[in-house]
């Protein structure tokens, strides 16, 4: 309700507590913003926008059973690693009325009111390959947040395990290292505390960029880590299993093509500046014919 009164007044999410796991705990406020800011790589699902990659690149973990605390900490350092960068908008956009919608039992009925026919619809069939995936898997929740994360005493039993997290689909990128991380959000996880303040003015930390986005990297990721057939991107082939895998794979890759090129896609700038031509010509014809017409009318 305070930030409703003075948009120019925003909350800068950039603490975090330790509970079972990782936990989004404080805000900084920040005042007179003239841009977004930089924070320090957290993330609050509240209210986070961001390019269609960035969700094919950081899936939200379906391993995650259960979880409340560990989901955004989590997420947040998948984003840094991958190259994604979080940040406070320099306006209060929208705000979340977080006791008043816990303690309103009207919103947790919405949709049954009346309604007693409606079918949601609960299982698609790419849950399928994900749940097939889960049997690789043994830790579940908020254990294996801290094990991607390396939150408290490592478990030299379960090495082999946090080494398939962090190279799944749902692990760590490779834009940024883990150590990066930690330096940049200013968290020791290990030790479970905020070891730094970094609420403040932050530097940007550069990384090289993948083609594509990096899509063809992630989607050649397995759920669990296991090895897959990897992804290609071809803007100019057709789709085709039967090309030579790469050098070291025994998996044929998979091609992905676009539905149009870039020779493809018309020039609507070119096309635009030959009607605009074309407008000025019938502009100019007509105006020496009216100018015409009044002489001969004088």
């Amino acid at each position: 309700e305070f930030n409703n009164k003075d948009p120019k007044n925003v909350p800068n999410l950039c603490m975090v507590t330790f509970t079972s796991s990782i936990r989004n705990w404080g805000t900084k406020e920040c005042r007179n913003l003239l841009r977004p800011k930089l924070t320090n790589a957290m993330w609050g699902a509240g209210l986070s926008f961001h390019r269609c990659h960035a969700e094919i690149n950081v899936p939200v973990d379906p391993y995650l059973d259960n979880v409340f605390d560990g989901e955004e900490g989590s997420r947040g350092i998948r984003f840094f690693t991958h190259g994604y960068d979080v940040y406070t908008p320099h306006r209060v956009l929208v705000t979340h009325d977080y006791h008043g919608h816990q303690s309103n039992p009207i919103v947790h009925t919405w949709g049954q009111r009346g309604r007693q026919d409606i079918v949601h619809e609960s299982h698609w069939k790419w849950m399928d390959e994900i749940e097939q995936a889960r049997g690789a898997l043994s830790v579940f929740g908020s254990a294996r947040v801290n094990l991607l994360l390396g939150i408290g005493k490592e478990d030299e039993s379960l090495r082999a395990e946090t080494e398939l997290i962090r190279k799944s689909r749902y692990g760590l990128g490779n834009k940024r290292t883990f150590d990066q991380a930690i330096e940049f959000t200013g968290i020791n996880l290990r030790e479970r505390k905020m070891e730094e303040n970094k609420c403040g003015n932050l530097l940007w930390v550069p990384f090289e960029e993948s083609p594509n986005y990096g899509l063809e990297e992630t989607l050649a990721r397995g759920y669990a880590g296991e090895v897959v057939e990897p992804f290609v991107f071809s803007p100019h082939d057709a789709y085709s299993n039967s090309d030579p895998a790469p050098a070291g794979s025994d998996a044929a890759p998979v091609h992905v093509t676009f539905s149009a090129t870039n020779n493809e896609i018309p020039n609507y700038r070119l096309a635009g500046g030959l009607v605009c031509a074309v407008l000025a010509v019938i502009v100019r014809v007509s105006t020496m014919k009216r100018k015409k017409d009044d002489k001969h009318k004088n």
